[in-house]
């Protein structure tokens, strides 16, 4: 019944953000932020390998990491091929298994071009020496499988994807734990969505200062949620929904990008933290089928641009509402069943709301927002 409970309130979240498109509302991304952080200012980047401090360079070649080396590249070839054969990648669709496992057509080399030619590839390209920051040398930049077809663990090799800008894999059949990855500096987009991850993230998991947005929804990940995430300064999304995490939010601290914080369906107790005030951008904030207690946070009216609160499934939470809730600007408000309103016109504002107190509260019926029977 939780598990049905769970997927019910994923699929109504994902219709929500479908009729906030409809209906005009902002969504906590858009292309001008990425952009912020993605270059283009004097045709420089500021997330880009040549950009890395050289202590960060220093610090992998003490661990035997040569990287900007076509020796380097090949370890990173020899990865993916790993991942193909793990994948059964010769039952590919003849679209997407093209030059798949020749590790010689992973990226052309230099005398051939620049390009990468495995589908679902693409190679940053450089030169070989001088290694960076004075290079980026060439090396796997993205990868991006749709298709839904990789299945079983990622390599071990994995860690050797340092540059690693966008890894997009989501709604395969990736299994067990998450690979070291205490290498990976360049990361922007991470997204292991829809997946069959097990095993905890070690605090230290993922290093990549310009990580941008983290999506690791809908897999089997136990433990606590690393606090090292609250360094991801420049973060815009993190999607941690419907996992196994247990314990407490930790102080993410002030987090100044973040729009959209979504830790739903996993096993989170304790209070809402303090620390959630102070994300300046906070546009949604789904903590639904979780174990909370505690207030809403009484000065939750800090997050001036917060549109969607989300809370419901949280039982052991306190009843009443904070009269805060009414100075936000909300387009969605879902509490729990047994939340009350201190007025009767605390939430009249808000175009989506359960009932409070036995009455919907709300412009309008949000139907995704009802319980279901």
């Amino acid at each position: 019944k939780a598990t049905v409970s769970v997927l019910y309130w994923s699929k109504m979240l994902a219709l929500l953000t479908v009729a906030s498109l409809v209906l005009g509302w902002e969504k906590p991304l858009d292309t001008k932020s990425f952009a912020k952080h993605m270059g283009g200012q004097d045709n420089q980047p500021d997330c880009h390998p040549i950009n890395m401090p050289q202590q960060w360079w220093d610090q992998l070649k003490e661990r035997g990491i040569q990287y900007g080396t076509k020796e380097h590249l090949q370890k990173e070839a020899e990865a993916m091929k790993e991942l193909w054969k793990r994948s059964d990648g010769e039952k590919w669709p003849n679209t997407w298994k093209e030059n798949w496992g020749d590790t010689s057509k992973v990226c052309v080399w230099p005398e051939g071009g620049f390009n990468g030619h495995w589908k679902g590839v693409n190679c940053h390209s450089g030169v070989w020496t001088p290694p960076p920051p004075a290079s980026s040398g060439h090396h796997l930049r993205h990868l991006i499988l749709p298709h839904g077809l990789v299945k079983g663990e990622l390599p071990e090799g994995f860690k050797y994807l340092v540059c690693m800008c966008e890894l997009e894999v989501p709604h395969s059949k990736i299994s067990g734990n998450m690979p070291d990855m205490g290498y990976w500096l360049c990361t922007q987009k991470f997204d292991l969505s829809y997946n069959e991850i097990s095993g905890t993230l070690p605090n230290d998991w993922l290093p990549a200062p310009c990580l941008q947005t983290l999506n690791l929804d809908h897999n089997n990940i136990e433990g606590t949620i690393p606090a090292s995430l609250k360094d991801k300064t420049v973060m815009m999304s993190m999607r941690l929904s419907n996992n196994k995490f247990t314990g407490q939010i930790p102080d993410f601290g002030e987090m100044p990008e973040l729009r959209e914080l979504d830790l739903s369906g996993n096993k989170l107790s304790g209070t809402i933290p303090e620390s959630i005030l102070k994300m300046p951008k906070l546009m949604w904030l789904k903590l639904h089928q979780n174990a909370f207690t505690g207030p809403i946070p009484s000065a939750i009216n800090k997050l001036t641009r917060l549109s969607l609160l989300s809370l419901r499934g949280n039982d052991n939470m306190d009843a009443l509402i904070p009269d805060a809730v009414a100075e936000l600007t909300l387009r969605v408000f879902n509490g729990t069943e047994a939340m009350k309103c201190s007025s009767p016109t605390l939430l009249r504002h808000v175009p989506e709301t359960t009932s409070c107190g036995g009455r919907l509260m709300g412009g309008s019926k949000g139907t995704w927002l009802e319980t279901g029977k």
